[in-house]
Parts: C-alpha cells; sequence; structure tokens
C-alpha cells in the first residue's frame, strides 16, 4: 500500500499488555482523524488544538465511549514526522489498545507500515538518512556500546562530519567547474598544488570515515566468532566465560559438545556471535564426527578464532585451524597444570605460525580479561571515541565512504598526470554524490525503502 503523504496510524508501543498504549497518527489530516475518534472533556474539538499541548478526554469507537485517555497534538513541522501529528494515550490493554487504532482507521487513517513515521522525518528533512538509521539501531540496540553509537549525539557527529567533507568537495568542484565553464571571465583559478593539496586533505576525511567502520562493525553488527579446538580444552569454559553463565556442559568426559552452541555476548563492548563447537579429532562416532564437521564449518566462516589448546595434554597443538583470513589467538589453558617446558615448545611453536596466544586457566577465569583486551585491540580503533568521533556503523555507508575514496584517489591521479580540468571534476562529482549517499541526500527510493522496512510499525 501506497501511504506517502496519506494520513496514517499505527500503535507506536510494543504489543502486550502495561499501563498505558500510543497510537500515533500523522498526516495532513491528523486532526480531522482525531477528532472524529478522541473528543476533549473541555468540549472543544481537537481540530482546534494548539500545537505541543496534551488533551484529557473520551474515545469513542461507533460512538460508544471505550476509554478515557490523553491526546498531545504536534503541528507541523514541530514534530517529529514534520507533519501534523496525534498521539493517543490509552490505556495498554491488547485488547482495547487494537480497539482504539480500530477507531482511528475507521475514521479516515491509513495503517502505517513500518518505520513510516521515521521515513516521513527523513523526507521531510527532520532527520538525515544516517540520523534515521541510528533510531533503528537505538530500538534493537542489545549493548550499552550500540546505544551510545546510535545516540542522536552521536549521528549528529556523523552527519556534521560527512557535511563539511562535503562541502570542502562542493567548494573545490565548483572553482573548476567556473573556469571550464567560463574560460574567457576574469576568474580566480585553482592551481594545480592548491588542488592536489584540497584533495588530500578530503581524501584524509574520507579514509578516517572509512576507517572507523572496523570499530562501528564491531561494536553495532557483532563478530562472527568460532571457538575451536580438541575435545575436553576448556572450550565449553571459555564460553561459558564470556555468557556468564552454564550455557555449555563442563565435564572431565572428552566430547561432551556434539553441536554448536551461540550465544551474542560482548568483549569490553565488542558484540560477539561466538559459537561453541565440538572437539576436533578423529572419531569413529557417527553423532560425534558430524559435531566436528558442524565445527569445522564455524571455524572457515568465522572473523575471529579463539583457539583453545589444553597445554596439559601429550599432543597439546594436535588440532586442525582452517586455513582462513579470520583473526586466531591461541587460548593456552590449563598453564596451572603445565611444566614450563611444555609451556615455551607451544609458544615457539604458535610463534613458527605467526598466531598470537595468551596464556590461561579458564576454570579459575585466569586470562580471560586478556582474551577480551586481544578482542578489542584487534577489532576496534583505540583512538575514537564512540559518542565523540564520527563513527561508521553501516555497511551501506562504508561501502558509499569507499566509493567516495576510490573518486578522490582517481582525482589526485589525474592531477598528477596533468590531465584536463573537465576529468577531474567528473572525479569530484562521483565523490560528492557517494558522500551525499551517507547522509541520504542522493539515494535511491529502493535504498530508502530497504532501511526503513526494518523498523518495527509504529516506528
Amino acid at each position: 500500500m501506497n501511504t506517502l503523504f496519506k494520513t496514517v496510524a499505527a500503535i507506536s508501543t510494543p504489543h502486550g499488555t502495561g499501563g498505558i498504549a500510543v497510537v500515533r497518527i500523522s498526516g495532513d489530516e491528523a486532526l480531522e482523524v482525531a477528532s472524529r475518534v478522541f473528543f476533549p472533556v473541555s468540549g472543544m474539538s481537537i481540530t482546534e488544538a494548539e500545537g505541543s499541548r496534551a488533551y484529557y478526554g473520551k474515545i469513542k469507537y461507533n460512538g460508544e465511549v471505550i476509554d478515557d485517555g490523553i491526546a498531545t497534538v504536534f503541528l507541523s513541522p514541530r514534530s517529529f514526522t514534520g507533519e501534523d501529528t496525534v498521539e493517543i494515550s490509552c490505556h495498554g490493554g491488547v485488547l482495547l489498545t487494537a480497539r482504539v487504532l480500530e477507531a482511528v482507521l475507521s475514521a479516515g487513517a491509513l495503517p502505517a507500515p513500518a518505520g513510516e513515521f521515521t521515513r516521513r522525518a527523513f523526507l521531510s528533512g527532520k532527520l538525515t538518512l544516517s540520523e534515521a538509521e541510528a533510531v533503528g539501531e537505538r530500538l534493537y540496540a542489545k549493548t550499552d556500546a550500540q546505544l551510545r553509537l546510535s545516540s542522536p549525539d552521536a549521528a549528529g557527529k556523523l552527519s556534521a562530519e560527512v557535511s563539511e567533507i562535503s562541502a570542502r568537495v562542493m567548494s573545490l568542484l565548483s572553482s573548476l567547474s567556473a573556469v571550464i565553464d567560463y574560460p574567457d571571465e576574469e576568474l580566480t583559478v585553482v592551481g594545480r598544488d592548491e588542488a592536489v593539496s584540497e584533495c588530500e586533505g578530503i581524501r584524509g576525511g574520507i579514509s578516517r570515515l572509512s576507517a572507523s567502520y572496523k570499530t562501528g562493525k564491531a561494536l553495532s553488527c557483532g563478530v562472527k566468532t568460532a571457538i575451536i579446538g580438541r575435545p575436553n580444552a576448556g572450550k565449553s569454559t571459555l564460553f561459558n566465560l564470556f555468557t556468564g553463565e552454564a550455557s555449555a556442559i563442563v565435564t572431565d568426559i572428552a566430547g561432551t559438545t556434539r553441536d554448536v552452541l551461540t550465544a551474542e555476548v560482548t568483549a569490553h563492548d565488542v558484540l560477539l556471535t561466538i559459537s561453541d563447537t565440538a572437539g576436533i579429532r578423529e572419531t569413529d562416532d557417527l553423532i560425534e564426527s558430524m559435531g566436528v564437521e558442524r565445527a569445522r564449518r564455524e571455524a572457515g566462516a568465522a572473523e575471529l578464532i579463539l583457539w583453545v589448546i589444553d597445554s596439559a595434554s601429550d599432543e597439546p597443538l594436535e588440532c586442525e585451524i582452517p586455513q582462513t583470513d579470520a583473526v586466531t589467538l591461541a587460548v593456552i589453558n590449563k598453564t596451572d597444570a603445565a611444566g614450563r617446558e611444555t609451556l615455551e615448545k607451544i609458544k615457539n611453536a604458535l610463534a613458527e605460525r605467526s598466531v598470537d596466544y595468551v596464556e590461561a586457566s579458564l576454570l579459575s577465569g585466569g586470562g580471560f580479561e586478556k582474551i577480551k583486551d586481544f578482542i578489542r585491540e584487534k577489532f576496534t580503533d583505540g583512538t575514537l571515541s564512540v559518542g565523540r568521533d564520527a563513527i561508521i556503523s553501516s555497511a551501506r555507508q562504508a561501502s558509499a565512504a569507499n566509493e567516495a575514496l576510490e573518486y578522490i584517489n582517481s582525482a589526485l591521479t589525474a592531477l598528477g598526470e596533468g590531465l584536463p580540468a573537465d576529468i577531474i571534476v567528473t572525479e569530484l562529482e562521483g565523490a560528492y554524490g557517494a558522500l551525499c549517499q551517507i547522509d541520504g541526500r542522493e539515494v535511491t527510493g529502493d535504498v530508502v525503502d530497504e532501511i526503513f522496512s526494518k523498523f518495527c510499525v509504529g516506528k
């Protein structure tokens, strides 16, 4: 259903019983629709309401009073959507809330699709696309770091940084274009050295944005992580340390874990989708061999491999590590039960393979903080401060930043080779267009639809 610019409504509070629920109405006819459902006790009509005011009254459906509540009125452009908006707060029964929404829809509103209100805020210029994406990220935040990264201040930092870089590109673009378009006019010509210097400065800004995705991705999207190792090495113990509870069975019997256990956890704000896998070894047990195969597949798809080594065993390094681009950390476990000579032999063997390691005694939690420190160091930029610095957190934004970077590099190459100004202008136009995609100034309708389809109904 195409609801663009129509008056729409939806329940904007979570489904379930609660103290109150809110039905939001937005559009040019929001006040007229609300006036057919909500009747202030003062006797006035909601169509006469002042903006940013709340009114107590009765809620009616088919002429029957079904509840009493509060109607809060926001007049355009002073509303979240930028349109006239009425939010009716009623008692939060599931059936009652549904009836209030039915009343509003029967009064002339259309059902709002997922993310419709935020889409309208974007289309009316109340939010940039990056700020709108941050709203969605706040809705589904699972960690404090995700909340900080998606906060209005953090989203504003990104928009401001993109706007500043875009303005520099446009300034240089305008200067070069003017000289091309009006060669006979006495215009101030941008020197090639000056253009190179400005392009390099722009490249530095875009590069910082692009590099920030490493941190943004780790905090918002997470890092796919596989714990692997031989049976009884301590994999499930490490998994339980991350989850903070006895999620996986831990015994002295080798081969306890037969399937893949997965959980979302954090390591110093880095979100991990972490999997505990079956011990990797040769076995004739059909079920265990299926678990081993699954363990290998998990490791092959992981971005981070935590290889748990039983330093107290006779064959501590006998475990097949898949050849992947994943960051690998060897966790030398049970160091309290291993001899010094054995530990040195393990560490030397890992050094020969260029594998990072930490020493641990996982049953007592020893070495766990070092593991988390390693993850933070590898997957975040310690120079960035969430909420203070501009940080890209979505693959869409990162792709646009990388595209802009390619255009700027091409412009610098053209400048270095002394190519005509119109070629440089073409590259700068491409860079500007890519930057505009980050905050939505130049983005296709399909991209907008995809972003807002991930929102919940009522937001």
